[in-house]
C-alpha cells in the first residue's frame, strides 16, 4: 500500500504517546519515549535501530506482552484496545488470537512433531478441552498441512521439531501464525540467528504472505539490507525515540550512520556493495541475494 494513501485508510495498529521505563542497576532506563505510530492494513513495516533502541520492546507493547508506563497512552490493534495508560485490556486474549508473534528463538516445542507445532496455532479458536487432549479435526489437520505447504515444509510434517535447522524451525513458526489465522504478524528479529540463505528464505516467505494474503507484517531487523529490500516502510528507533518513519527508498547512508553511529558497518553483510545512487549497504551475489536497482526495491 502506497504511503501516500495513509490518511485515507483506518490504521490496523495505532500507538499513541507510549513511554516505557525499566529499572537498571538502581537507575531508570528509558526504553521508549513518547512513541506514536499508525500502521495501515496490508503494510510490511521494518523496525530498525541499534541494539537497545527499543525495537523488541515496541513489538511486545503491540502484542500486550509488555505494559507501558502509567501515563496517558494507548495501543490498539485491529480496532481493539490492547492497553491504555499502562494497563492491559481485560479482553487481550481475544485480540491476541488475531496477532501472530514470531520470536527470534522460534518458540516451538522440540519434542512435538512439526504438524503438532502448527496445530497449536488453532488453540485460540477451539474448545480448551480439545486443545488439552490434543484432539484436532481432519479439517484442522488439513489446514495445518496447507500452512506448512505455504512455507515449503509440508514434507517435514511428521518429523520432530528438534531435528530441524534454525531456518526450518522459523518457517514452522510462520506456518503456526498462518494456522492461527492472524491478521497481523509481528516478527521480532526473526532472522538474527540464521545464515544468509535461511534468512533470505524466511524474509521472502513473510513478504509473500504480506503480498498474497494482505496480512499486515511488522518485523524488527538488525540487518538493514534485508529491511530495505523487503519492507516498503521503515520505522527507525534511536534510544527509544522514532527518528525516521517513511518509505524505505528515502533512507540514505547518512541517516543510517546517524541511527547506528559507529555500529553502522555491523548491520551489513560481510560481502557487500553499494548502489550507484545511494550509499546503502547491499549484499553481493555471493551471499545468495541480488543487489536491487535502488535501496527501496521490493521483492517481485
Amino acid at each position: 500500500m502506497a504511503l501516500m494513501e495513509m490518511h485515507h485508510v483506518a490504521p490496523v495498529i495505532r500507538v499513541r504517546n507510549v513511554h516505557k521505563s525499566f529499572q537498571n542497576s538502581n537507575k531508570m532506563f528509558k526504553a521508549l519515549t513518547d512513541v506514536s505510530l499508525d500502521i495501515l492494513p496490508g503494510q510490511i513495516v521494518g523496525l530498525i535501530g541499534a541494539s537497545g533502541s527499543g525495537k523488541s520492546t515496541m513489538l511486545r507493547h503491540l502484542a500486550g506482552l509488555t505494559t507501558a508506563d502509567l501515563t496517558d497512552n494507548s495501543v490498539t490493534v485491529l480496532g481493539r484496545n490492547v492497553q491504555s495508560a499502562g494497563v492491559i485490556d481485560r479482553n487481550i486474549r481475544t485480540t491476541r488470537a488475531n496477532i501472530g508473534f514470531i520470536f527470534q528463538q522460534f518458540n516451538i516445542v522440540n519434542r512435538l512433531s512439526v504438524l503438532s507445532n502448527v496445530l497449536v496455532g488453532s488453540l485460540g479458536r477451539i474448545p480448551s478441552w480439545r486443545g488439552t487432549a490434543g484432539w484436532f479435526t481432519t479439517a484442522e489437520r488439513m489446514q495445518a498441512l496447507e500452512s506448512l505447504a505455504r512455507v515449503d515444509m509440508e514434507n517435514f510434517a511428521l518429523q520432530k521439531a528438534s531435528t530441524l535447522s534454525g531456518g526450518q524451525q522459523q518457517r514452522v513458526a510462520i506456518a503456526r501464525a498462518l494456522m492461527q489465522g492472524a491478521e497481523v504478524i509481528l516478527a521480532d528479529e526473526p532472522i538474527a540467528s540464521l545464515d544468509p540463505i535461511s534468512a533470505r528464505n524466511v524474509m521472502e516467505i513473510l513478504a509473500r504472505i504480506n503480498r498474497e494474503d494482505g496480512r499486515t507484517v511488522v518485523v524488527s531487523l538488525h540487518q538493514v539490507d534485508f529491511a530495505l529490500r523487503y519492507c516498503e516502510r521503515i520505522v527507525a528507533l534511536k534510544r527509544g525515540v522514532v527518528v525516521f518513519d517513511g518509505s524505505s527508498a528515502a533512507i540514505t547512508s547518512e541517516m543510517l550512520h546517524d541511527i547506528y553511529g559507529e555500529k553502522f558497518s555491523e548491520t551489513c553483510m560481510e560481502e557487500k556493495t553499494f548502489t550507484s545512487n545511494q550509499s546503502i549497504c547491499i549484499p553481493l551475489e555471493g551471499t545468495g541475494m541480488r543487489a536491487p536497482e535502488s535501496a527501496g526495491a521490493m521483492v517481485s
